[in-house]
């Protein structure tokens, strides 16, 4: 994604795999800095066959403001992901996704910049979900 240079699970916070603290920066673009956040993630099995991904700012001794870069601050950012079944064989599975997200990216960025952004950057970071849960199955995931 041209969008999104780095994106990396900095630590696990625990033995489950379900909290991890993470980091990821983007590039900047005409008339706007590089940004980067330092977040908590949280996954949360909440009932079978659905998901809940949390994240919040944090703060990391090993990862001080890095030189040329904004520092943004996710406030919150809720992902809930629920397998839907289909009353038929034919008619497969497929994921309801619902997402809330109030990011404060510091600074000022232009709206038209934030439009063109926004749709793609938000399926191609969907798409790399996906294809991260592909190759890295959850172990705590429900068979």
């Amino acid at each position: 994604d041209k969008h999104v240079n780095q994106h990396t699970t900095l630590a696990p916070l625990d033995d489950s795999g379900q909290r991890n603290l993470i980091y990821f920066s983007s590039p900047g673009v005409p008339m706007v800095s590089p940004r980067d956040f330092v977040l908590t993630s949280i996954w949360e099995e909440i009932k079978p066959g659905t998901w809940l991904e949390t994240s919040v700012v944090a703060k990391h001794p090993g990862l001080p403001d890095r030189s040329g870069y904004v520092r943004g601050i996710m406030h919150m950012n809720f992902v809930l992901m629920e397998t839907i079944k289909g009353d038929s064989v034919s008619s497969g599975v497929s994921t309801k996704l619902s997402t809330v997200t109030q990011t404060d990216v510091k600074g000022w960025i232009p709206q038209s910049v934030i439009h063109a952004a926004y749709p793609n950057t938000f399926f191609t970071n969907f798409q790399a979900l996906l294809d991260w849960i592909e190759k890295n199955p959850p172990p705590y995931a429900s068979k």
